[in-house]
């Protein structure tokens, strides 16, 4: 594995476009047996996280509540790729953590939500079993075509995303 510069601006609008054209991201997560597991949420992206609203009688959000820990991907739909074996993808492995109801900022967030995906967060949020989730990113890889994989290290202050280095295997 060859290790270069910080990607360039190139790569790194790649990533953000992949991301904002998602409305959902896909989960890994494993249960107390050591099973994987796969799942789907809606999020919002806040502050360099990931924010999720789920039920406690999902699967996967015990099992994030139970490890504090999560795999996201955002990958390319298969009707834009032009090969399904190349397909633009991006995993990040998470720490998951809760925010509790009393945080100033679960309202905020939520609120957000709302905005993004509409009224039905009006009735999710009065539910006791819904836990909003914050996933934050502790590395990725990036595979936006063949040979073009990149390892990301991920840093910054702000709490944000921000590739730091870039490893490939060709």
């Amino acid at each position: 594995m060859r290790s270069t510069p910080p990607p360039d601006a190139a790569v790194e609008e790649e990533i953000r476009l992949l991301r904002s054209q998602k409305q959902t991201l896909l989960l890994a997560t494993v249960n107390e047996d050591g099973s994987a597991e796969a799942s789907v949420a809606p999020y919002l992206e806040q502050e360099g996280s990931f924010y999720i609203f789920v039920s406690e009688l999902a699967r996967h959000t015990r099992n994030m509540r139970q490890q504090s820990a999560a795999t996201t991907l955002f990958i390319e739909d298969e009707n834009e790729a032009s090969n399904p074996f190349s397909r633009r993808r991006l995993s990040y492995r998470c720490r998951v953590t809760e925010v509790k109801r009393e945080d100033a900022n679960y309202a905020l967030f939520l609120d957000l939500m709302e905005k993004r995906f509409g009224k039905l967060l009006q009735t999710l949020r009065q539910l006791p079993d819904f836990h909003l989730l914050q996933l934050q990113p502790q590395s990725g890889h990036y595979v936006s075509g063949f040979a073009r994989a990149y390892t990301l290290n991920l840093s910054g202050s702000d709490g944000g995303i921000h590739p730091k280095t870039r490893s490939w295997t060709p």
